[in-house]
């Protein structure tokens, strides 16, 4: 999968504090069933931790999992189905049983695309890529075709199954890396359910996904950054408590574009093609059962930003969404969130 900087809405996500993993993983001298595992994918990493009764290691169908996102969904792999689709001119490709997952993640991008009126874009790569290789007025000048390149990609349904989907330009592209994590999150959580494994914690490059309890029987202790733009500099900005649920972090403030000697954050807006322009720094989202909800979600909302986002979780309540903001108010970190998100705070931690 695409490296984190270049995502094409970058999501930034929540990191868990190295002291809750302490919390989490700590070990006693007798042997015990919980199993921890580690690696590196999709550019990233992963940290997983699970209960089971026959102290069974997972660790080679984890791999196979993750591998088969990678075989469907990395923009870095020639061989990819979605590589294949982004490559390929005027093409319309058909999904099969060997294209799943390629054709979950369309079907729920799309859905996704819908619900926030177009402020989440799998297409939108192209635009990004092309603003900041040139400068503004040529860019302004070829926003008209860049945005028909963005919207040539057609969904097609059938009895409100997706069956296929169809472009008409090589330029048109998709590009799932501000989902694709959290998605992965929840492949691999069906997993353990379809194993009876009920207490576990999946995280993978920040977006997390837990399950039942952790090794102390109490809820999982996950922490959230400060918004600050190296890891030099991190610190925590809030503990969540969490029994079972998801959560992902996307923020403005460590990846950025130099460009005219100006820094551009790199999440834009898909509407206008050009950079965020309000105070948000990043929006931590919390989903019942859904990583991929709650990743796709924390995109959409930093391209919004705070009062639009909290307009939208206001009236789409049946999504089952909450959400955490942290913007800039006269060069301080300010907080607000929706009132479900509340019931997660554990401690907030003063700036």
């Amino acid at each position: 999968m695409p490296q984190p900087d270049q995502k094409h809405c970058v999501t930034l996500s929540i990191k868990v504090s190295f002291f809750c993993l302490l919390l989490i993983y700590s070990c006693s001298s007798k042997k015990n069933s919980w199993i921890q595992l580690s690696g590196n994918t999709q550019g990233t990493t992963y940290s997983i931790v699970y209960e089971d009764a026959g102290a069974k290691n997972y660790a080679s169908q984890i791999d196979s999992i993750l591998n088969q996102v990678d075989l469907e969904l990395s923009t870095y792999r020639a061989d990819s189905k979605i590589s294949a689709f982004n490559k390929a001119a005027d093409t319309s490709f058909v999904f099969d049983q060997h294209s799943f997952l390629f054709k979950e993640m369309c079907a729920e991008s799309f859905k996704i695309q819908q619900q926030t009126g177009g402020y989440f874009m799998p297409s939108v790569g192209p635009m990004i890529d092309y603003f900041y290789k040139v400068n503004d007025s040529l860019f302004n000048k070829a926003f008209d075709s860049l945005n028909v390149i963005c919207h040539d990609i057609q969904y097609h349904f059938q009895n409100d199954e997706l069956t296929s989907i169809s472009k008409t330009k090589v330029e048109s592209s998709l590009n799932f890396n501000a989902i694709a994590q959290g998605y992965s999150c929840d492949l691999i959580a069906l997993f353990f359910k379809q194993k009876n494994i009920s207490n576990f914690m999946i995280e993978i490059g920040g977006e997390v996904l837990t399950n039942g309890k952790n090794k102390t029987n109490l809820p999982w202790n996950i922490g959230v950054d400060k918004p600050v733009e190296t890891q030099e500099q991190r610190a925590l900005q809030l503990i969540l408590s969490i029994d079972s649920g998801a959560v992902a972090t996307s923020g403005s403030y460590r990846n950025y574009k130099i460009k005219n000697n100006q820094k551009y954050a790199h999440i834009l807006n898909p509407k206008t093609g050009h950079p965020i322009a309000h105070n948000t720094l990043s929006v931590t989202v919390y989903h019942p059962n859904s990583c991929a909800l709650a990743d796709a979600y924390a995109t959409a909302f930093m391209s919004m930003g705070k009062e639009r986002a909290l307009l939208f979780l206001e009236k789409n309540n049946h999504l089952n969404l909450s959400a955490y903001f942290i913007f800039d108010q006269n060069a301080e970190f300010k907080t607000q969130y929706s009132t479900s998100f509340k019931r997660l705070i554990k401690r907030e931690i003063s700036n």
